[in-house]
């Protein structure tokens, strides 16, 4: 009996020695949404190929990993290069700009980038705490802005005139507007009272923007919130193919709580553009379409419109007037430029 306690209570020392982890179930979120729009009417995406680059045609193109329309052409950021570089549409290296440091015009994490009104492309450097505006045109530094701990870690940004719009990741009051003249800050609260009950991992979402108007949408699970400027614009957006929230599990050891997501998650909102009063949701869900398919939605309503099947998978997308262009694995990261 007494060799039978012993070994009761070595085998518990152990088990917290290792933090072996008591495992369960998290609660299914209130969702915002339980079906999707409806069908979709897809349509192929008819396109030639304008330029295709690798780091066998640009040895400086290491891992592109962010797109963004600008006035003068193709914003691109490489997370492991840390720099940011503008091509043409004829797939033209304009100037590029950063490298790896913490002194003026160099970045080290960047978590974002943006074109904003006046020619100005904005990044956005969680590493360094900064947003540094460049000159689209000529990639020049024009000025560099400290953030205060009251913006924090922000997962995405939108500019608003003179002004940056952040999505952080509190759950109450979310938005932070902070003013690029002198950092001065509010903030505000999305528009659906459930958001801030989710789970971080839930919360997680992508922007798209277009002059003032900008969209929230949910990297995984159903919906999207349109804003103009700092207002909403009065409806709660619904993909038209249904996600829900993905299960999370819950282990508890000796050293605290901690949450992830039960199994690997697909993304419903992978990517979003706007193009004047359209928004593109490049979608990836559980059809014969994931991850190549557009979805198109009228902005100013939230009405599907029509869904495009891309010609190949892609990671990221960005849409402009008359092309797409879009991030895949080759194996390697490759940067693609279609006409449409």
């Amino acid at each position: 009996m007494r060799a039978a306690v012993v070994s009761t209570l070595w085998m518990l020392g152990m088990a917290a020695l290792t933090g072996c982890a008591d495992r369960g179930w998290d609660p299914d979120p209130e969702p915002l949404w339980t079906s999707g729009q409806g069908s979709r009417t897809v349509v192929p995406w008819a396109a030639d190929t304008l330029f295709h680059l690798d780091g066998r045609t640009d040895s400086l193109l290491v891992n592109p990993s962010l797109l963004r329309r600008t006035v003068a052409g193709l914003a691109v950021l490489d997370r492991v290069d840390k720099n940011v570089t503008l091509y043409s549409e004829s797939g033209d290296r304009l100037w590029t700009a950063g490298r790896s440091g913490q002194g003026p015009g160099e970045f080290d994490n960047v978590r974002d980038l943006r074109p904003a009104e006046g020619g100005r492309l904005l990044v956005y450097d969680v590493g360094n705490g900064k947003v540094t505006t460049l000159d689209v045109f000529s990639g020049e530094v024009r000025s560099e802005l400290r953030l205060s701990e009251s913006v924090g870690s922000a997962e995405s940004m939108v500019p608003i005139g003179d002004s940056v719009m952040f999505v952080t990741f509190r759950p109450e009051n979310p938005l932070a507007v902070v003013s690029l003249v002198d950092g001065s800050t509010d903030i505000f609260e999305m528009p659906w009272d459930g958001f801030e009950r989710l789970n971080a991992l839930h919360r997680q979402g992508i922007t798209a923007a277009e002059g003032a108007r900008w969209v929230y949408l949910f990297r995984y699970g159903n919906g999207f919130f349109p804003f103009d400027g700092t207002r909403p614009m009065g409806y709660l957006g619904q993909y038209v193919e249904h996600q829900p929230f993905p299960a999370l599990s819950v282990s508890v050891t000796s050293t605290g709580r901690s949450t992830a997501f039960a199994d690997q998650p697909v993304c419903s909102g992978c990517s979003a553009s706007m193009v004047h009063d359209t928004l593109f949701v490049h979608f990836g869900g559980d059809t014969q379409y994931a991850a190549r398919v557009l979805d198109a939605y009228d902005v100013s309503t939230g009405e599907y419109l029509v869904s495009y099947e891309l010609p190949t998978f892609f990671k990221q997308i960005e849409v402009g007037p008359g092309w797409i262009a879009g991030v895949r694995e080759n194996p390697f990261p490759e940067l693609l430029l279609l006409s449409r």
